[in-house]
């Protein structure tokens, strides 16, 4: 309960936070302009083993284009929307784009468990995300074969699109 209300707490901090830059803004319904703000959660291995844990739950779910919840299936964006929902409390953007404008930059080399892997798969820089697991290994929502499952950073298809590595926990 204690972690749930320290996560909380950060999150609030950082909803408050006017001073960082937004990567990136879109508009909203009402045709206003809507900053994304970076989100930083604690980098705790409590928090990391959580977002795992959630993560490779998932495994063998349906993709479904869209889709945001266990029962109906998932795209790549609302799994990791859901994962860090589940995992830390997180309120996470829909849209892979929206996830990466919200997360820190890190190097490849700096990607630890729970930390998000962007790949261009044919729609621009942020087109598919996966939750990085470690030892290479990364858990993502393809649209191919229908489920989602574990893949290699180092698979010669996601090596030539991998764009960027980022996370939330700092």
């Amino acid at each position: 309960m204690r972690y749930v209300l320290m996560c909380s707490m950060v999150l609030a901090i950082a909803a408050c936070n006017s001073s960082s830059k937004p990567k990136h803004s879109k508009p909203t319904s009402s045709g206003q302009v809507a900053k994304i703000t970076k989100i930083s959660l604690p980098d705790t291995p409590n928090a990391r083993q959580e977002v795992w844990f959630q993560a490779f739950s998932l495994i063998g779910t349906p993709y479904r284009y869209g889709g945001s919840d266990k029962s109906g299936g998932f795209d790549c964006s609302g799994m990791v929307q859901y994962v860090y929902q589940q995992a830390l409390h997180a309120q996470l953007p829909r849209t892979a784009r929206d996830i990466a404008a919200s997360a820190h930059e890190i190097s490849r080399s700096q990607l630890k468990s729970g930390d998000l892997v962007f790949f261009n798969t044919g729609g621009g820089k942020y087109s598919h995300v996966g939750i990085y697991l470690g030892s290479n290994e990364f858990l993502h929502a393809p649209s191919s074969n229908g489920t989602i499952r574990v893949a290699k950073l180092d698979n010669p298809y996601f090596a030539s699109r991998f764009t960027e590595a980022r996370t939330f926990m700092r």
